[in-house]
């Protein structure tokens, strides 16, 4: 076990020896002698503990203290500083810029082992925080690996239907889904959807998600029979607690020319039928919750098909003055690209840096899927 690092500053170099002769050999000592000193000697030497005096030259131990907690932005590394036992303001001061303890003198042999397994105690908790968060951080790399790994991975091929699709997660594991089966030679079969929250439950939601979607490849189930399934296998596995699933499923058909699709809770999908353009509102509450029936709508097209799907992440940012970019405006947005001859999945996604004064800071999962029907 490696030792732990001190920092010991005070302008008489007996007392630091005095003081360091109090310490234990699980301790690694410094001396410093001003305030300056402190500062140069903790980049040097990132310590666990530091002991100084408040009086110090060139930069008084408050100083020293706020600039270590506010500039620097170091909230970890222990600090005990030394004050006169009459100068309560001092005291006072001391400990709101950020200091962690402080010994009034003259102290005692006794009493400052004592403050300094205290501060030992802390950095051990610290220490063992910091080994915990690494291995929370190692399993859900883990988590993200695995989870990207049920997204489509193979290349999208379906001579007469163009597909563009974009996924970005905002931390190391994602609510939200995508995904397409090619049903037949004529029918293609996709899905967006979004699950509350984030993290290792959410991917693991999702993955439930994915799962039943998939059975399809195998089973051809209605559109409203897929949908009836997740819901109602979500209320059995987390039906007693708050998660919930946004889903929307649709089905492109070339030889009917229709598509058929089942919106429950998701975003409104932005949809181009013979150049006019609708959203496609929620008909089904969010999945996971209590039972529903769902049932399909069908809409047919002549010449001209293009959907455009994507999760809540897109608009809930910060637009301007605190204010988010919401809903109307990013369907305007997104409906100005729609009435082009081409549509582009990815002017739509940078596009909207255009949109304020600074780029978007997104704080949520993005995912977006763009299908249409390849012009003869």
């Amino acid at each position: 076990m490696s030792k732990y690092k001190v920092l010991m500053a005070d302008t008489s170099k007996a007392n630091l020896k005095v003081l360091a002769s109090f310490l234990n050999k699980d301790f690694e000592v410094h001396f410093v002698y001003d305030g300056e000193q402190v500062i140069e000697k903790y980049y040097e030497l990132k310590p666990d503990l530091i002991l100084l005096d408040i009086n110090l030259p060139k930069m008084n131990g408050i100083s020293v203290v706020d600039y270590l907690r506010n500039s620097v932005n170091d909230q970890d590394t222990y600090i005990i500083t030394f004050v006169a036992d009459d100068n309560d303001k001092l005291k006072v001061k001391v400990l709101s810029v950020g200091a962690n303890d402080i010994l009034s003198k003259p102290f005692t042999k006794d009493e400052l082992k004592a403050r300094i397994q205290v501060a030992k105690r802390q950095i051990v908790l610290l220490e063992n925080l910091r080994r915990a968060y690494k291995r929370i951080n190692r399993e859900m790399d883990l988590v993200s690996s695995l989870q990207s790994k049920l997204l489509p991975k193979e290349s999208f091929h379906f001579p007469k239907i163009g597909l563009q699709s974009y996924y970005r997660p905002s931390g190391q594991a994602s609510g939200d889904y995508y995904d397409y089966i090619k049903v037949s030679e004529d029918i293609l079969r996709f899905c967006v959807a979004d699950v509350s929250g984030h993290g290792a439950r959410a991917a693991f939601i999702m993955a439930i998600v994915r799962t039943i979607f998939r059975l399809e490849k195998n089973e051809q189930y209605a559109l409203s029979r897929l949908v009836d399934l997740i819901n109602k296998s979500l209320i059995e596995i987390v039906g007693d607690e708050s998660d919930f699933v946004t889903f929307f499923i649709g089905e492109l058909n070339l030889k009917d020319k229709t598509f058929s699709y089942i919106n429950a809770g998701h975003c409104p999908a932005v949809i181009r039928i013979d150049k006019e353009i609708n959203y496609l509102k929620p008909d089904y509450p969010v999945l996971g919750f209590f039972p529903i029936d769902p049932q399909h709508i069908t809409v047919s097209y002549k010449n001209d098909f293009a959907i455009f799907l994507y999760t809540d992440g897109f608009y809930e940012w910060d637009f301007e003055d605190g204010e988010q970019l919401g809903l109307e405006r990013f369907l305007d947005f997104v409906t100005k690209h729609f009435k082009g001859e081409k549509i582009y999945l990815e002017e739509i996604i940078f596009g909207l840096d255009k949109l304020g004064d600074f780029s978007p800071m997104y704080r949520d999962d993005l995912t977006a899927l763009l299908v249409y029907n390849k012009k003869e």
